[in-house]
C-alpha cells in the first residue's frame, strides 16, 4: 500500500471514528438538558408493599417526590419538580404550561390504570419545538427487593443520565444556629469520606427546614472528638452521659454524631439497630446514629437518611410527637417512603416553638398546649394515646401532680385514650376497651384509638377494626412486618 493510500484510507477511518464517538455522545446526552429543566410527576401514582397488608396502598408519587428532591440536591442537577394532577393543564400541555423557564419538561408517567399498583415507570422528554413528546427512559419495579432499595434504584436510573454539577447549592438563612459533634466512631465508620456525609447531611437538613419553616440551621464549624464516647455504651447511656457533659446552648442546637456497635454475630448489617436518634422535649440536644444502609455502596443516599433521623430528633427537641403516618418526618419507625416533611399537627407544634410562642419551662405548660392542638386539629394520625399516658405516669404516686396535669388536658376522650394504653399495657383489655371506645365517641376521627381498640378485642372483631385504622392511614394498623 502506498502512503497516499495509506494516509486516504487512515482518513477515512478517522471520519468513521469521530462519527461513531459523536452518535454514541448524542445518544448518552439524549436526557441531558442544555439548561434548567423540571420533572413533572403524577399525584396519583400507588403501590402495595409486599410486607403490608395487600389492601393497603401507599403514594409513590410522594415517595418519588422526596427522593427525586434529595437526588438533585445531591448531585447539584439544574432543575425542580412539581407534583400535579393528571386532569390539570400542566399535566396535558407542560410546555405551554411552564412557558420559557425551563429549556426542557420531563413528565413521569405509570402504568397504573387505578385498579392496580404501578410497576413501570416511563420519561417522557418535552421540547419547545416538539411538544409532542419522546420517550426517553424507564424502569420497571422489581417487587421482590425491599421498596427502599427499589425507590432508589427507580430513581438513579431515571436520571443518572443528566448531567450534574451544573448549580451550586444556594445557602439557607440559618436561623437555629447549629454545633456539631462528631465522635471518633461515625469518623471510623466513615473513613473516605465522613466530612462531605455531615456537609450533605447538614445543608440537606438546613434546606428541608428552611423550605417548611423558613428557617434553617445556621451551621457552626463541626467538632471532632478524639475519644469513642459510644465504646461499651448503650444507645441511652450515652444520651444521658451527654445531657451531663454538654450543658443547654440557648438555642443552640447541639448535634452529637456516632455509630452504635454492630454485633458481628448479625452480619455486622446496619439493619440490626434499634435506635436511629434520641432527644428530650424542650432540650436542644441530638443524639444522631449514622450507620449506613447495607446495599447503598456508595453511600449517596447515606446524607438523605441521616437527615431524616435529624429532623424528627430536632422535631421532638421542639416539641413534636410521633404520629402513625408514613408521610411525616414524625413518623417513629424509618420507612421506604423517606421524608423529611412535617405532618400539620406537628407542623403547628414546631412552628409555635420556633416562634417562641411553645415554652418548656413546665411539663403541664407544654401539655396544656400539645392537648389543645390535638384538641382543635383535624388531623386524625397522632399517637396521642401513647404520648398523654407517658405524662399521666409521671403523676402517679403524687396526687397534687396528678391533678395538674390531668387538668392540662383539653378533653375527657383524650383522657380515656391514655387510660386506655395504660390498662392494655397492665394486661387488662376489657378496661382497655372501653376507654377506648369512650375516647372515640369524642373524637371519630381519630384513628390511634381504633388501631389500640383492635389489639383488645377478640381475634374477628380485631381485624375488622384494624382494617378500619389502616383505611384512615393510620400506619401501624397496616401491619408491615418491616420498615422497609
Amino acid at each position: 500500500m502506498s502512503p497516499r493510500t495509506f494516509n486516504t484510507v487512515l482518513q477515512i477511518l478517522l471520519a468513521i471514528a469521530i462519527t461513531i464517538l459523536s452518535v454514541r455522545t448524542s445518544m448518552s446526552r439524549e436526557v441531558a438538558s442544555d439548561g434548567r429543566f423540571v420533572l413533572v410527576i403524577p399525584n396519583d401514582i400507588e403501590i402495595t408493599s409486599p410486607d403490608c397488608d395487600r389492601s393497603v396502598r401507599f403514594s409513590l408519587s410522594g415517595a418519588l417526590y422526596q427522593h427525586f428532591d434529595y437526588y438533585l440536591f445531591a448531585r447539584r442537577l439544574d432543575g425542580d419538580i412539581v407534583v400535579v394532577s393528571r386532569d390539570s393543564e400542566l399535566w396535558r400541555s407542560p410546555v405551554l404550561s411552564l412557558g420559557s423557564e425551563y429549556s426542557r419538561v420531563f413528565r413521569l408517567g405509570s402504568d397504573s390504570d387505578h385498579s392496580a399498583p404501578a410497576r413501570t415507570l416511563t420519561l417522557t422528554r418535552f421540547d419547545h419545538e416538539d411538544t409532542g413528546g419522546k420517550l426517553v427512559g424507564h424502569a420497571v419495579m422489581d417487587y421482590d427487593r425491599p421498596l427502599r432499595q427499589e425507590v432508589r434504584r427507580l430513581v438513579d436510573e431515571l436520571l443518572s443520565s443528566f448531567p450534574s454539577g451544573r448549580v451550586q447549592r444556594a445557602k439557607s438563612a440559618g436561623a437555629i444556629p447549629t454545633l456539631v459533634y462528631l465522635d471518633s466512631s461515625f469518623i471510623e465508620f466513615n473513613p473516605k469520606n465522613w466530612e462531605e456525609v455531615t456537609r450533605l447531611t447538614l445543608e440537606y437538613s438546613s434546606r428541608a427546614m428552611q423550605t417548611e419553616f423558613d428557617m434553617g440551621l445556621q451551621i457552626l464549624p463541626t467538632r471532632v472528638l478524639t475519644g469513642n464516647l459510644a465504646m461499651n455504651r448503650t444507645f441511652e447511656q450515652v444520651f444521658e452521659s451527654l445531657l451531663r457533659q454538654l450543658p443547654p446552648r440557648g438555642d443552640t442546637l447541639v448535634v452529637f454524631c456516632y455509630n452504635q456497635p454492630v454485633d458481628d454475630s448479625l452480619g455486622g448489617m446496619a439493619s440490626v439497630r434499634h435506635e436511629l436518634g434520641r432527644a428530650q422535649t424542650g432540650r436542644r440536644l441530638v443524639l444522631l446514629e449514622g450507620l449506613p444502609y447495607p446495599v447503598d455502596s456508595d453511600q449517596l443516599w447515606l446524607p438523605f437518611d441521616n437527615s431524616q433521623n435529624l429532623i424528627h430528633e430536632l422535631g421532638h427537641a421542639l416539641g413534636a410527637v410521633h404520629v402513625s403516618d408514613i408521610k411525616s418526618v414524625m413518623n417513629p419507625v424509618a420507612t421506604w417512603y423517606g421524608t423529611t416533611r412535617f405532618d400539620e399537627l406537628n407542623h403547628q407544634i414546631v412552628t409555635a416553638a420556633l416562634e417562641g410562642e411553645l415554652s418548656f419551662e413546665s411539663k403541664t405548660g407544654y401539655l396544656e398546649y400539645l392537648s389543645r392542638s390535638i384538641e382543635e386539629s383535624a388531623y386524625g394520625l397522632c399517637d396521642f394515646p401513647s404520648v398523654l399516658a407517658l405524662y399521666l405516669e409521671m403523676g402517679r404516686g403524687r396526687s397534687w401532680r396528678s391533678r395538674h396535669l390531668r387538668e392540662a388536658v383539653a378533653s375527657q376522650w383524650q383522657i380515656n385514650a391514655a387510660e386506655g394504653f395504660l390498662a392494655m399495657r397492665m394486661g387488662r383489655p376489657a378496661l382497655a376497651a372501653e376507654k377506648f371506645k369512650l375516647s372515640l365517641e369524642g373524637a371519630r376521627h381519630q384513628a390511634a384509638p381504633v388501631y389500640y381498640l383492635s389489639r383488645v378485642v377478640d381475634p374477628d372483631l380485631g381485624e375488622r377494626i384494624r382494617r378500619k385504622a389502616a383505611a384512615m392511614g393510620y400506619y401501624r394498623a397496616a401491619e408491615c412486618a418491616n420498615s422497609e
